[in-house]
This record gives structure tokens, C-alpha cells and sequence, in this order.
């Protein structure tokens, strides 16, 4: 099919996240997170104290 008709791509360049996946949703959340101008730094200092 493909030779027959073609093919268009589009390379990302981003992190991608199994969020189906109990840890792919933990490593989305805590990223996006971290990312955030409000919580950013409360949740990394929470993160540095568990660690």
C-alpha cells in the first residue's frame, strides 16, 4: 500500500509517555509538573525531600 500510495511523515523531536502504563503516567505527571511556572518548585523541592 504504502509503495502504491505513498507516505507522508513528521519527525518530532519531544519525549513521549506511555501514560497507559502506571510509571509512563507517573514520569508524564511528574515532568509536566516540574514544567509548571505555579507548582514547579514545590514539587521539586517535595521530590528532593523523598529522595
Amino acid at each position: 500500500m504504502i509503495v502504491k500510495e505513498g507516505m507522508y511523515a513528521y519527525e518530532i523531536d519531544a519525549n513521549r509517555y506511555d501514560t497507559g502504563y502506571p510509571f509512563g503516567y507517573v514520569r508524564a505527571f511528574i515532568d509536566f509538573s516540574l514544567k509548571d511556572e505555579l507548582i514547579g518548585n514545590e514539587v521539586l523541592e517535595h521530590l528532593k525531600n523523598k529522595i
